[in-house]
């Protein structure tokens, strides 16, 4: 039986959130799906959990982690796999720490119906601590697109556990690139821009959880360096119609960050966890700790505004 939909998750070492993960995708309000879990070898119990659910529509492959010389590059690679695995029409994203609303599904796909030049689509999301706490954000219920200018793509802020893909546009950008292990979804969303339409529903269907052991907030100068770089090189194929690493001549080297960098970036952090947590003092505290250290950068003084405005 085809389905619709594809859901592919990377999962390895998560038993403490998998199965929240889990059980909110199978608690959708569309079901024509098949949820695709690749396992890596996990020593954490997070195997087994996957294995006690009966429903039809789980699938688990494994792809371990030893393979591959870390984590992050064998996520990127799992997602490629899940891509090459399925003929759905229709491909989402999930992160094995993180939770979809039931009308997710729902509403990406009524909006794909609707919008066929579209052809990538995120959700809204609130933040949540590693404890379960919420903090709601602002949203303004809206439709946000890609804007193409001269020699610069403009995306909308997507978390990349929220994205759906028509897979037809995925197989023209050739899927996840293991140059990047980590901004891999930046890289992606980029390229798909170039095909079509990237796009977010700023509706609350997402939960995304900060927290300290993930990859998106784990290796932050990597993070930040490699983003650098997916905006470099797209501005390159806007220009000259491909980038270096699609010419072959060129090798993604990342140095180490600086400590400096490394303590704005875990105060940002922390400021962040502390506000949605309730903890005024402590965000503020954290919010001027990240100005002390990067004064010229907005997030601090974002955040600080955000910890003032917050404890009126």
């Amino acid at each position: 039986m085809n389905r619709r939909v594809s859901v592919i998750m990377p999962a390895f070492n998560v038993s403490r959130f998998i199965a929240e993960a889990i059980e909110s995708i199978l608690d959708q309000t569309f079901t024509d799906f098949v949820f695709l879990i690749v396992e890596g070898g996990s020593d954490d119990g997070t195997k087994e959990i996957i294995g006690s659910y009966g429903d039809e529509r789980i699938v688990m492959r494994e792809l371990p982690v030893r393979q591959f010389p870390s984590p992050a590059h064998w996520a990127v690679q799992a997602r490629n796999v899940g891509i090459a695995a399925t003929e759905c029409p229709f491909l989402a994203c999930m992160d094995a720490d993180d939770v979809s609303f039931s009308r997710r599904f729902e509403c990406q796909l009524n909006i794909f119906e609707k919008h066929p030049e579209i052809v990538a689509l995120g959700t809204g999301f609130d933040f949540m601590t590693e404890n379960g706490t919420i903090g709601m954000r602002r949203h303004d219920g809206q439709i946000h697109r890609s804007v193409k200018r001269r020699f610069e793509m403009k995306i909308p802020d997507i978390p990349h556990g929220s994205l759906m893909s028509r897979k037809e546009a995925l197989e023209k950008t050739g899927g996840y690139r293991l140059e990047f292990p980590v901004a891999q979804d930046l890289d992606l969303l980029l390229r798909l821009a170039e095909v079509g339409i990237v796009a977010t529903i700023d509706l609350p269907l997402y939960l995304s959880r900060v927290n300290r052991s993930s990859l998106s907030y784990s290796g932050s100068w990597r993070q930040d360096s490699y983003g650098l770089a997916a905006r470099i090189f797209s501005k390159e194929r806007l220009r000259f119609g491909s980038d270096r690493l699609q010419r072959g001549n060129f090798k993604l080297v990342i140095p180490p960050g600086g400590k400096r960098y490394e303590k704005w970036r875990r105060s940002q952090k922390n400021s962040l966890i502390a506000i949605i947590e309730g903890r005024r003092r402590d965000s503020i505290w954290f919010a001027l700790k990240a100005i002390f250290f990067r004064p010229q950068r907005p997030g601090g003084w974002r955040l600080l505004l955000e910890s003032l405005q917050r404890s009126r």
